[in-house]
């Protein structure tokens, strides 16, 4: 795994967090786990998840995600 992809898990997981537990904005949970843009953000955040920030704070598809395992 490269270092940028382990980054990209990290801020994933804190993210993830931070859209369960808190009612923060999307725009400000991206600053806080490291992005400067909240759209860029969401890109990274569906392509290791597979949906956005946003339809997974809704649980609209039942997700329960935890911890992202790595490979």
């Amino acid at each position: 795994m490269t270092p940028g992809a382990y980054l990209t898990r990290v801020r994933t997981e804190k993210a993830m967090e931070l859209l369960r537990g808190t009612t923060l904005s999307i725009e400000v949970i991206a600053e806080q786990v490291g992005y400067s843009s909240g759209s860029y953000f969401i890109k990274a955040f569906r392509s290791i998840t597979g949906v956005t920030p946003g339809e997974f704070r809704s649980g609209g598809e039942s997700l329960v995600y935890r911890k992202l395992f790595f490979d």
